[in-house]
């Protein structure tokens, strides 16, 4: 429920953009601030409002696309590919430095004479453009921002007067560099997705940063050099998308900055501290409004922008529309909106005379394209064909609190169909609440194990699609998106499906007390191999291989809660163990297995999954007499004739078919697991464990828990 009404404003469409390229030119004199933001196609805009109505103060070139925008004080500083250019604030370019850095910057912190860059792996720090320090970091660097770092206490130091780079990695981590060094190493509960300052005016204390997480989760991170503190972190809802930006601004007028939260799936929302007159910014914020755009927010920023007497929120989304959410509430009255409606109707008119035109001089080029095609195929000269060249956003992520993958498409025209391939089972869940209509086919010869196609109604540039893969089959999903062009054309992406890839990374590695199972592979091979074979296993594996002689990753499953730890080593000292030697021809290398397996294994995961068992089966028994009570319910007596619990069913009976609807083959999954799981052990004792399949049917058709650890332990001695 909102408690401030935010009244939106579209400002101006731009090209596809980036994360990080919106800034706010603020006034010196009284009058409203101006917007300048950067797009994919290398285009600077900048504009403000005049007489109610934006307009284009100015707007570069075209060229390599703006990957991120810095403000320093009214200049304007943009990273396109290696270089950094700065602009004034009437879009004159006084600054042009070159980089050579060999990857694209992506995030960039400015100070003067200091420009501090970062690329995918490598951060670079140029003092009066001369190259000073360097860092290669050992994961993907997601986003930077620089801050004052305190030292033990908050006390000024030093090292306080200059800004540190803060490094948000996606090894879940922040690292505080000071040169080349890393200073201060913070482990973050989630994968960060962005970075902001947190300046409370209310406290001394300097070095707080607010992180925006892949999961849907952001958190208050306090740092100093003694260390690092998690504040608070604010989970949300568990289908919650990602934040991809994240900003503080004053919106409300209470003195303390509000959180503003961008999202993957467009939505906006905005944060308090404050509660009963009384701010506490030592917990997490309290949600006072909510709204969607519709489209992938890449920036959010407070700012004054078409009244210099009331705040608003400015985001830009991922198709390039700039979007104002304004507090004042003259824009929120009938006569606002009437004003407005008349203009949004002059604006399409104008809109749909310039399209008709358009449309005109296409098909006329169109003509000229194909008489002239004809032409030279009986001249047997062939043209080439022009290729569209559209952007499309694909984002791949496991969210670890529904135990599922999150497939978000998005263009920048509208989309036709979506094809899904697949050469392993997959669960596609959501299907009924996509706003596609989904169409299924049965495996072909070619192997596919899933062929789901998604037509899409016209004008949707953005599709959803939650997936569950099953552990212990890998393989690969193709996405074909089909847009609404002409000629149609197909774009591919390949989205790896690891044979683990329900776990997540953990920052508690298992105590080696704790430890139920363990492996170990030994040989000749290079540690650069065991990585590799790791990251195709694995998700949040770095493709970098760590510089240390050994290194140690933990994970959870997101699915049934066991944990794992990896640990890469030069030298393994064997236990003495069952081993097992072969040798492979493909890295002319003796491998030796060793495996210390306890026998009571099966039964930690089977208690580790009872939980989920008993409530799947409750679900289904419910949602099959769910038909029945409501038939019931009509006869004489009604309702009021049913036991307490049949009555219950009934009050809750849309919740329960929601539950059931959203992941419809979860209690089959879970069967599955179970099965695996007898099969695995009938195998690692050398037995064929597919005559008892029958008899474990059976008991989980009857579910006892009992009756199950039973089988387990006695069915194959």
């Amino acid at each position: 429920m909102d408690v401030i009404h935010l009244t939106p404003i579209e400002y101006i469409q731009i090209g596809n953009t980036a994360k990080h390229t919106l800034g706010i030119i603020p006034s010196s004199s009284g009058r409203p601030d101006k917007v300048i933001v950067g797009d994919n196609d290398g285009v600077l805009t900048c504009f403000g409002i005049k007489k109610q109505h934006p307009v284009v103060l100015f707007k570069t070139l075209g060229g390599t696309a703006i990957t991120r925008l810095e403000m320093l004080g009214d200049r304007a500083f943009v990273a396109a590919g290696s270089e950094v250019r700065g602009y004034s604030k009437k879009g004159k370019n006084f600054f042009t430095m070159t980089t050579y850095m060999t990857e694209a910057i992506n995030a960039m912190c400015l100070r003067d004479g200091h420009i501090q860059v970062a690329g995918e792996y490598l951060y670079t720090h140029f003092v009066n453009n001369k190259d000073e320090h360097s860092y290669m970091a050992s994961d993907t660097i997601r986003d930077m921002v620089a801050i004052h770092l305190p030292s033990q206490h908050g006390a000024p130091t030093a090292s306080t007067k200059h800004k540190l780079p803060v490094l948000a990695c996606s090894d879940r981590s922040l690292r505080v560099l000071e040169g080349s060094r890393v200073v201060v190493y913070a482990d973050l509960p989630d994968v960060p997705e962005c970075l902001c300052c947190f300046d409370d005016p209310s406290s001394s204390v300097k070095g707080t940063v607010l992180v925006g997480a892949a999961n849907g989760t952001f958190a208050m991170i306090e740092l100093g050099r003694d260390g690092f503190e998690v504040v608070w972190v604010h989970r949300g809802l568990d289908q919650a998308a990602s934040v991809t930006a994240i900003a503080t601004y004053d919106v409300m007028g209470s003195g303390t900055p509000n959180v503003l939260v961008g999202r993957s799936d467009g939505a906006v929302e905005v944060y308090t501290f404050e509660e009963d007159g009384e701010v506490d910014t030592a917990g997490p914020p309290t949600l006072v409004h909510k709204t969607s755009v519709g489209s992938t927010i890449t920036s959010i920023a407070g700012a004054r922008v078409s009244s210099r007497d009331h705040a608003e929120v400015v985001v830009v989304t991922y198709s390039g529309h700039v979007v104002g959410l304004s507090s004042d509430p003259a824009l929120a009255s009938a006569e606002s909106r009437h004003a407005a409606h008349a203009s949004d109707v002059d604006k399409m008119n104008t809109l749909n005379r310039e399209i008709a035109a358009l449309e005109e001089q296409l098909a006329s080029a169109t003509d000229a394209a194909t008489q002239q095609s004809s032409s030279s195929s009986s001249s047997k000269e062939a043209l080439p064909s022009a290729m569209p060249d559209i952007d499309i956003l694909c984002n791949f992520e496991l969210r670890s609190q529904l135990a599922s993958y999150l497939l978000s498409i998005e263009t920048s025209v509208s989309i036709d169909f979506v094809l899904l391939q697949s050469n392993v089972p997959l669960d596609l869940l959501d299907v009924s609440h996509s706003k596609a209509v989904a169409s299924f086919t049965s495996g072909g010869s070619d192997g596919s194990a899933v062929l789901a196609t998604y037509r899409c109604e016209d004008g949707i540039t953005k599709l959803d699609v939650r997936l569950r893969s099953i552990e212990g089959q890998h393989g690969t999903l193709n996405v074909f998106v089909v847009p609404r062009t002409k000629p149609k054309i197909a774009h591919r992406r390949e989205l790896p499906i690891r044979a683990l890839a329900l776990h997540e990374r953990s920052l508690k590695p298992i105590d080696d007390a704790n430890l139920v199972n363990k492996l170990e592979i030994n040989g000749s091979f290079a540690l650069a191999d065991v990585h590799s074979w790791l990251a195709q296993c694995l998700p949040e594996v770095p493709s970098r291989l760590p510089t240390s002689p050994s290194v140690s990753y933990a994970f959870r499953s997101t699915f049934i809660g066991t944990a794992l730890t990896c640990t890469l080593a030069t030298i393994c000292p064997l236990s003495p163990k069952s081993r097992t030697s072969f040798s492979t021809a493909q890295l002319h290398a003796t491998i030796t297995l060793t495996e210390d397996v306890d026998p009571h294994s099966c039964v930690y995961v089977l208690e580790r999954l009872a939980p989920k068992l008993e409530h799947q089966i409750d679900l289904m028994r419910k949602v099959e007499i769910i038909q029945t009570l409501k038939e019931l319910e009509t006869q004489e007596g009604g309702r009021e004739s049913l036991s307490a619990e049949y009555r219950a069913i009934l009050e809750h009976a849309a919740e329960l078919m929601a539950e059931y609807e959203s992941q419809p083959c979860q209690l089959e999954r879970l069967y599955g697991v179970v099965t695996d799981l007898f099969i695995d052990k009938c195998k690692a004792l050398g037995l064929n464990g597919k005559p008892h399949l029958v008899t474990l049917t059976a008991i989980l058709d009857n579910y006892d828990f009992n009756s199950l650890i039973d089988f387990f332990e006695h069915e194959i001695e």
